[in-house]
């Protein structure tokens, strides 16, 4: 009841924000898109028991990947590009965490450290591969022809933020009616009984490969918000933080699609803010510590309720 009481009452003060201020909202909603598709990415493998961290390296393959085909199919016609620009943004992040997941199951090694260090080294690669491809005056990668853009393509700038956002309203409803689901059960189970998932006679590894592979694919697609809606190039670094960002809305109002969705509203909307008061001087990091503080708070108020329930 609580937990429903906190939702409904952000939801509410976030309707307040857009109604008084409709460019505030709009600005919210496209910075929340790859917030709530990263907080997916997190999401969906940590039930099965793979902790992805390393969301932040996964969006930056995938963005280098769909600007890399964007960029260079001249011969094909735009909607097969972007077709091909969407499938290599999610090809390319899953097969780097593909990576983590092969380093855990092979060697043993902590899936937290791979995909930190993972994201390390695509950091660096994509910082070299933009510096050579587009050059170091610019730092990004040469600019997608115009009529693969979507917002080009279909001739209404309100595109760019409207279409981001129903991709990610579309996966945030896919995921809550595969978790009504009677297959959820089994994928609930892996994370925290995967011998009862075994007995019952089902592949625990494949729910667990399917649910890597889906978080990884959904980071990639994330890319495509800044690479095919927005700038229209992959520009160095334009992810800082997104992943652990990422990580942040899936645990502020815990791991269910109407907790993401409110929690990547409001960190939407808080970073829009920030980006407003910049204007008088307030500091970006400000925002940065805001966010931190919130999940913060959040936690300790979930821990206190958890252990009064205890007691009580």
């Amino acid at each position: 009841m609580k937990r429903n009481f906190w939702i409904v009452l952000c939801g509410l003060v976030l309707l307040g924000l857009a109604i008084y201020d409709p460019t505030l909202a709009a600005g919210g909603i496209y910075n929340s898109v790859p917030l709530a598709l990263l907080a997916l990415a997190f999401s969906i493998p940590m039930r099965t028991g793979f902790y992805n961290i390393g969301a932040e390296g996964q969006i930056l393959i995938g963005g280098l990947a769909a600007a890399a085909v964007g960029a260079s199919s001249n011969q094909l016609p735009a909607p097969a590009v972007q077709l091909l620009a969407i499938s290599a943004a999610a090809i390319a992040a899953v097969m780097t965490i593909a990576v983590a997941w092969l380093w855990r199951e092979k060697f043993g090694v902590d899936e937290v450290v791979t995909t930190l260090l993972m994201t390390l080294i695509i950091q660096a690669v994509t910082s070299q591969v933009v510096a050579s491809w587009g050059g170091a005056a610019t730092m990004h990668t040469p600019f997608v022809r115009t009529d693969v853009r979507f917002s080009n393509w279909v001739g209404w700038e309100s595109w760019r933020i409207g279409a981001p956002f129903l991709i990610a309203v579309s996966a945030l409803f896919a995921y809550a009616t595969f978790l009504r689901s009677r297959g959820a059960v089994v994928f609930r189970a892996s994370g925290f009984n995967p011998r009862a998932v075994a007995f019952s006679g089902h592949r625990i590894v494949r729910v667990r490969i399917l649910a890597v592979a889906v978080g990884g694919a959904l980071a990639g697609v994330a890319s495509l918000q800044e690479v095919l809606f927005n700038s229209g190039a992959f520009f160095d670094g334009f992810a800082s933080g997104a992943g652990f960002a990422g990580i942040g809305v899936a645990l502020l109002m815990g791991p269910r699609p109407v907790g993401i969705a409110l929690s990547a509203l409001i960190f939407g909307f808080l970073q829009e803010g920030m980006v407003r008061l910049q204007v008088y001087g307030v500091p970006s990091a400000v925002g940065t510590g805001l966010q931190g503080a919130a999940i913060l708070a959040v936690l300790a108020i979930r821990a206190r309720s958890g252990r009064a329930a205890k007691d009580g």
